[in-house]
């Protein structure tokens, strides 16, 4: 246990300490503190040896180079194949490997990409995009409308000759100058014929990095069409079983069982309550309670501000944002918020307890998790 504990972040106290966790330079200190503190030597080791595995899977000669580029493409063309193959104008028994394999790769998304993925690779069109901004406004004029009229007590809608409620919609604009500026609530908005700039935030990566994400865009698009292939040879099976011979329907309900297993991950070894943050998540967390906390141990033992322990604690909740209780139970303090002993747990045994109550794990698995 002790040697998982020194591998954890590290995160040893700031040099400087700021009176409360609302100004901005208590954010940037906190922002420098998680950059320098969330990478251990775990984790870039971790990082090096699956930059070494990557290296050495595009070495193996064994891998087919279709593979290599994209491992959906080579599904899609071995499913390709079996079809052409086949005598009967549908597909021959050795693609039952392809589609295990991909299906085993790739789960569902080897039948239908996400809707995150469908869009990146057809993103809307800005009239699309205009078009679905309008419907959403519409709807929400007509939900505003609706309960202007069924609310009780609200102001009653301004009302035209025709009797039909009407709302007044006020244009919020965004001004580059003061607020001391006599034209700040000047309309400043674009004429109607300029259109906003659409930039790619993938233009302001590095070249790798861009390069990197059109060779996954890349892979999503094979990875569509796989889907429709694999869906043609579910539906061959689904013939086969219903319509074709003995033997036939038997090597289909084979196949269609083990599909229905590939769709099934592995649960080996998993524990009862799993994580639902990512490792990043949990660290980031725990830096920034580490943090707030290396500032709350500092006021209370600072020599400035109140000297009555009591309106100390206090003055600590409110700047820091930290409950009375969790600060006595703590800092072993009484009911009056007295010193009642001397300190039982370090600050990083406090960060830890906190991030496990926020995820619901143990202090141990806080710890597994710090030292990754």
């Amino acid at each position: 246990m002790k040697k998982k504990l020194d591998q954890e972040a590290s995160g040893s106290p700031p040099s400087v300490f700021h009176r409360n966790n609302t100004c901005s330079e208590y954010f940037l200190g906190e922002v420098e503190f998680v950059q320098n503190n969330i990478f251990t030597s775990t984790h870039k080791k971790h990082l090096s040896d699956r930059a070494q595995k990557h290296a050495e899977s595009l070495a193996d000669p064994n891998k087919p180079e279709v593979f290599k580029l994209s491992p959906s493409l080579y599904f899609e063309n071995r499913i390709a194949e079996s079809m052409t193959l086949a005598e009967n104008g549908g597909f021959a028994d050795d693609v039952a490997l392809h589609v295990i394999k991909a299906v085993s790769r790739f789960g569902v998304d080897a039948l239908r990409l996400s809707a995150h993925d469908y869009f990146q690779i057809h993103p809307l069109t800005p009239d699309e995009i205009d078009a679905r901004s309008a419907e959403t406004n519409k709807l929400g004029m007509a939900l505003l409308a609706a309960s202007s009229q069924t609310v009780p007590g609200t102001a009653p809608a301004e009302k035209k000759q025709t009797g039909k409620p009407t709302i007044q919609i006020k244009r919020l604009t965004m001004h580059d100058g003061s607020r001391d500026d006599p034209d700040f609530a000047e309309d400043t908005s674009p004429e109607p014929g300029d259109k906003p700039v659409r930039r790619d935030p993938v233009d302001y990566l590095h070249p790798d990095a861009r390069a990197a994400k059109e060779a996954d865009l890349e892979e999503l698009r094979h990875r569509e069409g796989l889907g429709h292939l694999i869906c043609m040879v579910l539906r061959f099976w689904r013939e086969q079983a219903q319509h074709g011979p003995l033997k036939q329907r038997q090597v289909a309900v084979k196949h269609m069982r083990q599909f229905s297993k590939a769709l099934i991950p592995a649960t080996r070894g998993k524990r009862e309550k799993t994580l639902t943050a990512s490792p990043y998540e949990v660290k980031t967390f725990y830096l920034k309670e580490l943090y707030r906390l290396y500032h709350v141990e500092h006021c209370l033992k600072s020599p400035d501000g109140p000297r009555n322990h009591a309106l100390r604690v206090k003055e600590v909740s409110k700047n820091f944002q930290m409950p009375v209780l969790l600060i006595r139970e703590f800092w072993c303090l009484d009911e009056d918020d007295s010193p009642n002993g001397n300190r039982s747990i370090s600050i990083r045994e406090m960060a830890r307890l906190v991030t496990g109550k926020q995820f619901k794990v143990t202090q141990h698995r806080i710890s597994n998790l710090l030292s990754f």
